[in-house]
């Protein structure tokens, strides 16, 4: 069967869109590759234009990969003149690139307008996948997955909840909050909890030392995230 060269992602669960990512670009190419053949676009992007989208989608692979890869994340973002020139360049089915188009809306709250831009797409040859996800991520998710030395789920929920303009400080409170209720369950022993506690408060010193960026914040947090999924929690 002939792979697509455009899938629709539609819904809320960014854990499973992110395992069927992974697999779509190992289809394509090698690891060692990615860098050179994925690009990754935000519908929200003021910049991107009509002639941006056709010149990424006429790029060739680099030698050793069957076609590049082109991300739209929050593709619903996107203003009409996009979406329709998106919809155009789909249709005349681009050879060497494969598109991924992210909506995370679900078919029963999305906006109409939403609705007619998915039926364009999948009218145009996208392949829709759907991820439903019955509770929404949360920091409680993030919590659990640290405490389970789950390092790279841990990792993908903290940027799903970044992606989602979740503060910072508000992470790393409910963080702290969960780390005193998992000493006093007895899921952490005392030595776990003094050494994530240190952690917590260096990475809220850090935080609050400065007039600090989306990405700096990002990488303080990815940073205390790793090194309490490595704690030993004894």
């Amino acid at each position: 069967m002939v792979a697509p060269a455009a899938y629709l992602f539609v819904g809320s669960d960014e854990l499973r869109k992110h395992e069927k990512l992974e697999l779509i670009a190992k289809e394509l190419f090698p690891p060692e590759l990615r860098e050179l053949n994925a690009t990754l676009l935000y519908g929200d992007d003021r910049q991107l234009s009509a002639q941006d989208l056709k010149e990424y989608l006429s790029l060739l692979p680099t030698e050793g990969a069957g076609a590049r890869l082109l991300v739209l994340r929050m593709a619903h973002k996107l203003g009409k003149p996009l979406r329709e020139a998106l919809v155009r360049n789909l249709a005349a089915k681009p050879q060497k690139t494969v598109v991924v188009v992210d909506i995370p809306e679900t078919r029963g709250d999305a906006p109409s307008e939403t609705q007619d831009f998915i039926r364009a797409l999948e009218s145009a040859g996208a392949r829709i996948v759907r991820f439903k996800e019955e509770v929404p991520i949360n920091v409680f998710d993030l919590g659990r997955s640290i405490t389970e030395r789950q390092a790279a789920r841990a990792l993908q929920i903290l940027e799903e909840l970044l992606r989602h303009r979740e503060r910072a400080e508000k992470i790393l409170g409910g963080l702290s909050w969960q780390w005193e209720k998992f000493f006093s369950q007895k899921t952490i022993g005392p030595k776990g909890y003094a050494r994530g506690v240190k952690l917590m408060l260096d990475a809220d010193r850090k935080l609050k030392s400065s007039v600090s960026a989306y990405a700096r914040d990002h990488a303080i947090l990815e940073i205390l995230v790793v090194k309490l999924s490595c704690l030993e929690k004894g």
